[in-house]
């Protein structure tokens, strides 16, 4: 496998992941616990115990813990997604547990099942699983596009203007003081890495 292409899992707790941008999908399983999770230009929301959501690829969230808080993440690299399905670039996920009824909670159980199924192939560390766990995954992404996934707006540059006419009017009012770009983002929730693309 490319390594930039490699799948990996995390786990975050009360001292882990607090602001991020995604750089590739991110699956997070809450596995005990509460938090907060708020994403950008989207909303927060407070998520417990076997709440799971997807962060979209150039997302930028925060993810806080309270104390005994865990959460399993699976990242999934942007060229391993494009590549088995050139449909994440004008799809994007909606999957959020926590927001939908209980007769849609059947499709987030399969991923629930998914991650617990492709975690315990990834906890074997062997070199001989890392075929069936590219296919687990790819399973994943199918179920993904399929039940969740959902057209992306047509203005996808507005993002971008929206962070420039920001970054502008911040500029303007902090001119005299020491300011970075790294600073303006972790004010703002945003990825100084993401903000430096597209400025």
């Amino acid at each position: 496998m490319i390594e930039n292409q490699k799948l990996f899992f995390q786990i975050y707790d009360e001292r882990g992941k607090s602001s991020s941008f995604a750089e590739g999908i991110e699956i997070c399983y809450v596995l005990q616990g509460r938090g907060t999770y708020a994403a950008a230009g989207k909303g927060i929301w407070q998520i417990q115990e076997n709440d799971i959501f997807v962060m979209n690829m150039h997302e930028t969230y925060q993810l806080l813990l309270k104390t005994g808080g865990a959460v399993l993440s699976l990242m999934i690299p942007e060229s391993f997604a494009w590549n088995l399905y050139p449909e994440f670039e004008y799809r994007k996920i909606e999957c959020m547990s926590f927001l939908a009824g209980q007769e849609y909670q059947k499709y987030f159980e399969r991923l629930r099942e998914f991650m617990a199924d492709i975690f315990a192939v990834y906890c074997k560390n062997d070199p001989q699983e890392q075929l069936r766990i590219r296919g687990m995954v790819s399973g994943l992404l199918s179920e993904l596009l399929v039940s969740f996934g959902r057209p992306k707006p047509e203005n996808r540059g507005e993002n971008g203007r929206e962070q420039a006419l920001l970054l502008t009017g911040y500029v303007r009012e902090h001119y005299q003081e020491d300011i970075s770009l790294r600073k303006f983002a972790e004010e703002n929730y945003l990825s100084a890495s993401h903000l430096s693309h597209v400025m």
